[in-house]
């Protein structure tokens, strides 16, 4: 009976395991793909676009943040599908703490963050 009990569990851990993999493999995928359409679009333009235009530069400039986008969302992709990693994180967070300046009367300090 403890058996079987043991390999439901697994079955439908594994399962959810599978759907987060999923999850974040779609979403990595979709932000990736759209943060590179924008330098996808300025690498086929560029050739035919004159050089003196405002485009050139600046499209050049969006494409090259939108690139910098993508990195900073994969934080929150992951964030929002691995379980473990906010697990992570709230641990991660719990060992730093605030500390207001009205606390610090023999130091010189204004809302530092201090390790636990």
């Amino acid at each position: 009976q403890l058996l079987k009990e043991a390999k439901r569990v697994v079955r439908e851990t594994q399962e959810n395991l599978r759907w987060q993999g999923i999850m974040t493999v779609v979403l990595t995928a979709t932000v990736y793909t759209l943060s590179y359409l924008p330098f996808t679009v300025y690498l086929v333009a560029e050739p035919h676009v004159d050089r003196l235009l405002p485009f050139y530069i600046k499209f050049y400039r969006v494409a090259c943040t939108v690139l910098t986008i993508n990195v900073l969302a994969t934080f929150f992709v992951y964030s929002l599908t691995v379980a473990s990693f906010r697990n992570f994180l709230r641990a991660s967070f719990q060992q730093i703490v605030l500390v207001p300046s009205c606390w610090c009367d023999k130091i010189s300090c204004h809302g530092t963050a201090v390790m636990k």
